[in-house]
């Protein structure tokens, strides 16, 4: 294992063992971590514990295979098929994406929410699914949660979110899917804010 993945996926295993009876785990990850302890390291450590470090490897894979579809459908949405073939083998064969589909890291999971939350806003943008609108909101604080530089694409999620909403629905429509992912946002952001620990905040400012 790579360091990053051995650090994530002992602390994922520490974590698990707490939760199962065992100590409190000796290091404080929540103050340095770039991605909140109990999201990513969790699942790998759960992963590696299974599986070893090829399923938690191959966890990451599936999230990026994951990418590369709704790159493809998003696509296809918005513009034509031979764009989205285009685009998702544009994006599949990128050296950073091959790369990160074989690392037990926070990265893929931040990438696959990320486009998650992208595909629910053009869907949101594009058609009568108020509940697409809904669904931005937590699933860009998980998103945030997993690696905090996620936080980078907040904004970009919802400008397309209104661009198409303008192009496709209006201006009152698309205004009221914007303010009900901005609510979805607050609102789970509240959430997360009131019961994350608080030394998290000391790696977000990092």
């Amino acid at each position: 294992a790579f360091q990053d993945e051995a650090l994530y996926l002992y602390a994922g295993r520490q974590i698990l063992h707490h939760w199962n009876g065992g100590p409190v785990p000796y290091e404080p990850y929540a103050s340095y971590f770039s991605g909140y302890p109990y999201v990513y390291p969790v699942i790998g450590g759960f992963l590696d514990m299974v599986g070893g470090l090829e399923l938690a490897r191959g966890f990451s894979l599936a999230c990026m295979l994951g990418v590369t579809a709704i790159v493809f459908l998003v696509t296809r949405k918005v513009f034509d098929k031979p764009a989205a073939l285009f685009a998702s083998a544009a994006y599949a064969l990128t050296g950073v994406v091959l790369f990160l589909g074989r690392l037990a890291t926070y990265d893929a999971l931040c990438l696959f929410l990320i486009a998650l939350a992208t595909a629910f806003a053009v869907c949101g943008g594009m058609a009568k699914r108020l509940w697409a609108s809904l669904a931005i909101g937590p699933v860009l604080v998980l998103a945030i949660l997993a690696k905090y530089a996620g936080m980078l694409f907040v904004l970009p999620v919802f400008g397309l979110l209104a661009c198409l909403g303008v192009a496709y629905l209006g201006w009152q429509r698309a205004l009221d899917r914007l303010a009900l992912a901005l609510t979805s946002f607050a609102a789970s952001l509240y959430v997360a804010y009131r019961t994350v620990d608080t030394a998290a905040f000391h790696a977000i400012s990092g």
